[in-house]
């Protein structure tokens, strides 16, 4: 009998049946903000919020929660596979900032005219459950390089 047992858990084992789960999109996401956040110059603004300073103006201009800022920004999954880029069209982006997903509301009030950005986002903060997909996976958490160029009047 024991070697009947012995015999079914290698072929089990043989079939992986007792293999590792893959890990969830929510779970790999927790894993790649953990890592991030443990970047030098990293902040944690805000819950699942993070943002590196990666060149600083002398300009003290920042924008409020209501303001219209143009940027050129880049923004990757946490493969860092780009989703969608201001740069691949050499043209700045106007945006609202009432109208962004909450992850840029809370930074970008905090960045200064000039200046430049690697700003990371949950999927709480960003596009949640649903994601925008094909793009942005369900529960992904997001990354972009922003730069703020001015606010716009």
């Amino acid at each position: 009998m024991t070697h009947l047992l012995t015999a079914l858990i290698c072929i089990a084992t043989s079939f992986s049946i007792f293999a590792e789960v893959p890990k969830t999109e929510k779970e790999l996401s927790q894993e790649y903000l953990q890592k991030i956040s443990k970047e030098p110059n990293t902040v944690e603004i805000e819950d699942g919020i993070y943002l590196r300073t990666v060149f600083q103006s002398d300009n003290e201009e920042t924008p409020t929660s209501d303001s219209t800022v143009v940027v050129m920004y880049a923004g990757y999954d946490r493969a860092g596979e780009k989703f969608d880029s201001s740069w691949d069209f050499w043209t700045p982006a106007t945006l609202p900032l009432t109208k962004l997903i909450t992850c840029w509301q809370k930074a970008m009030v905090q960045m200064t005219v000039g200046s430049a950005y690697k700003l990371t986002c949950s999927s709480e903060s960003a596009y949640g459950e649903s994601g925008v997909p094909p793009m942005i996976k369900p529960n992904a958490a997001i990354s972009f390089d922003i730069s703020l160029l001015k606010i716009q009047e």
